[in-house]
């Protein structure tokens, strides 16, 4: 554990990552470092990551796009993770070091009633060297009911809150299934 949530009752989902790791291999060597805080701070979970020895580094966080901003607005004046900023630069630094860096293809969580239309993928999981992991769903049922975003998710399709990547991108650079039943590991 190089760093922790500090706050009192949360959760992170970086810790489930690493459970569900474990659960898979077993005999994995597993470092934490929470990104939960700045851009500065998450750029140098990174790299502390790196000289922590690890070989594959992945996250599932970004820091929001402005909700009150336009969203015609060009994204790079919006965007709190500039490509020059601490966490594209730490990502390419730790690649070029021969570390393989995982990021999800953001959690694209709007309210059905939102004025803003879907987001698209910004900052750290655009940098070209960072694999980008959308979710698509597949699971048991055909379909399932979204509360959250009000709509049905068919067998097949994008998950609501997975983003659909900027057109003419080509990112997310692959998409993983979810919604798959618990099955046990022998």
């Amino acid at each position: 554990m190089l760093k922790d949530y500090a706050k009192a009752d949360t959760t992170d989902e970086g810790r489930a990552l690493l459970q569900i790791i474990h659960t898979v291999a077993p005999g994995a060597n597993l470092a934490f470092h929470t990104s939960l805080s700045t851009t500065d701070s998450f750029g140098q979970g990174i790299q502390a990551l790196a000289a922590a020895g690890a070989d594959i580094i992945v996250d599932d966080w970004s820091y929001v796009y402005p909700a009150i901003t336009s969203p015609d607005a060009p994204l790079n004046l919006v965007d709190l993770e500039p490509p020059d900023g601490p966490i594209n630069q730490a990502i390419n630094v730790v690649v070029n070091q021969g570390i393989s860096y995982f990021t999800s293809a953001d959690n694209n969580y709007l309210p059905a009633d939102s004025q803003v239309p879907g987001i698209p993928i910004y900052g750290h999981p655009n940098n070209p060297n960072a694999l980008t992991i959308g979710a698509v769903y597949y699971g048991n049922a055909k379909s399932y009911s979204s509360k959250t975003f009000d709509v049905v998710v068919k067998q097949g399709q994008l998950e609501p809150f997975s983003s659909e990547g900027i057109p003419d991108s080509f990112k997310p650079d692959v998409v993983a299934l979810d919604g798959l039943a618990k099955f046990p590991l022998t």
